[in-house]
């Protein structure tokens, strides 16, 4: 098991990744993602490896209308 920071250093780029980007919504729009093999290959009779799933959450606020 590894911690977040940990991740980062090894995940610059997920192989097998699929990802969803929801519409935007007044600002409000989603990324989720999905990869079976975060850090290199799996190894042979373990299916947990370095899986990773992701629920962004994000807002961009329109400085426009903020005025």
């Amino acid at each position: 098991m590894a911690n977040a920071a940990s991740l980062q250093v090894h995940a610059t780029r997920a192989d097998n990744a699929i990802a969803y980007i929801t519409p935007n919504f007044e600002g409000l729009y989603a990324v989720l993602a999905y990869t079976s093999s975060l850090i290199g290959q799996e190894a042979a009779g373990n299916n947990l490896d370095s899986r990773l799933w992701v629920i962004q959450p994000n807002y961009v606020m329109d400085r426009c209308r903020s005025r």
